[in-house]
């Protein structure tokens, strides 16, 4: 019997609420990733109150990453999404590497030390 389905790499976006140090925020991770020994596959970004929801903008950081989305889940507490993409082989793209990350954090660092008064 062949199975036809595809199989998929699944990243989960959660919501971190605000503290007294830190503003609010969303996770990306892949948690398949956390079984191969010395991969962190997680990546935290600043909320972005202009999109408003967590599962939009997880949408659009992935896809901007370069990421080739193919759907998405709520997870079985409600607190986190889903989300599906097909890159793997030559189409492999690395939640901590890629290059649309490193702009985004270089963004969110320099307004931290703009808001600081470094």
């Amino acid at each position: 019997m062949s199975n036809d389905t595809p199989q998929l790499r699944a990243f989960k976006v959660k919501f971190l609420g605000p503290t007294n140090h830190r503003g609010a925020r969303i996770t990306i991770t892949e948690p398949s990733a956390t079984r191969f020994e010395g991969i962190k596959s997680r990546k935290t970004f600043s909320y972005d109150y202009f999109t408003g929801d967590v599962l939009k903008q997880g949408i659009n950081t992935l896809e901007r990453m370069g990421f080739n989305l193919k759907g998405y889940a709520q997870t079985e507490t409600g607190d986190a999404y889903m989300i599906m993409c097909d890159n793997w082989a030559e189409d492999w793209i690395d939640l901590n590497g890629s290059e649309e990350y490193q702009a985004l954090t270089g963004a969110v660092k320099q307004n931290e030390k703009y808001h600081a008064g470094k």
